[in-house]
């Protein structure tokens, strides 16, 4: 049963007729002008709270981050603020943290947390330490058989949740909900998940990885980790890198 909702938000109701990303006028008889049509979206608009659309990054440590209290793993958490500067003029701040998921979502832990950059900063420097301390090189870039099947199936989840999301667009632009530019973006992002599977799986050099981080991707850089850490215990004022 069509309710005058469903036909205030369909635009077909206005005889206009929306199939991948394009558009069909007059292909049937209106229920409604498409002039009431625009206004009673921008009545429904006007009424919804604001929301931007926010590109959450993803963390960096997510997966391998565990507090030294609890426990549990330590979720990456970004917040936003905005303020105005004495001036007069806005000024707007992002923030990433790792905090304690216990705390988070249980209340059970406390409120332990770290800046992103700092953590990630510490944890890169643990990691080249304890993987040239012993000075044996050629075994720091050896990494276990197990841990490449940790990364492999990782990738292969980020492919299934890349094609999920492309078919899912997919769909809602055949029914007319948006062009073919949203459906183009998730298409570039499975191309890129399958490119990146099959592409980590390298001969990693320890020391020039590190030594030029910021020249790899965020893909690149999180299989390193992947590869070369099982665990990081993470306390209000130290970190253990576990390989």
């Amino acid at each position: 049963m069509v309710t005058i909702r469903d036909i205030l938000r369909n635009p077909t109701y206005t005889g206009t007729y929306y199939r991948f990303g394009l558009r069909l006028p007059k292909v049937h008889e209106a229920i409604i002008s498409p002039q009431l049509f625009r206004r009673a979206q921008d009545q429904t608009k006007a009424r919804r709270p604001s929301s931007r659309s926010v590109n959450t990054e993803p963390f960096l440590l997510s997966g391998l981050a565990f507090c030294g209290y609890c426990g549990n793993k330590m979720m990456g958490v970004t917040r936003r603020q905005s303020w105005r500067r004495k001036d007069g003029n806005s000024a707007r701040g992002v923030y990433r943290y790792y905090q304690c998921q216990s705390r988070n979502n249980q209340s059970l832990c406390g409120y332990h947390t770290w800046r992103a950059p700092v953590l990630e900063s510490a944890v890169l420097s643990h990691l080249h330490d304890s993987l040239n301390s012993g000075g044996d090189t050629a075994a720091a870039n050896n990494v276990p058989e197990q841990a490449n099947v940790k990364v492999q199936e990782i990738w292969d989840k980020r492919i299934k949740n890349a094609e999920r999301r492309f078919l899912l667009n997919l769909k809602r632009a055949a029914r007319g909900e948006f062009g073919l530019g949203a459906v183009r973006d998730h298409l570039r992002q499975l191309d890129n998940a399958r490119t990146s599977a099959t592409t980590w799986d390298r001969h990693w050099d320890v020391q020039d990885t590190i030594a030029n981080w910021d020249t790899f991707s965020f893909e690149e850089q999180q299989a390193f980790l992947l590869l070369h850490i099982s665990k990081i215990v993470v306390h209000d004022d130290s970190v253990e890198v576990l390989s």
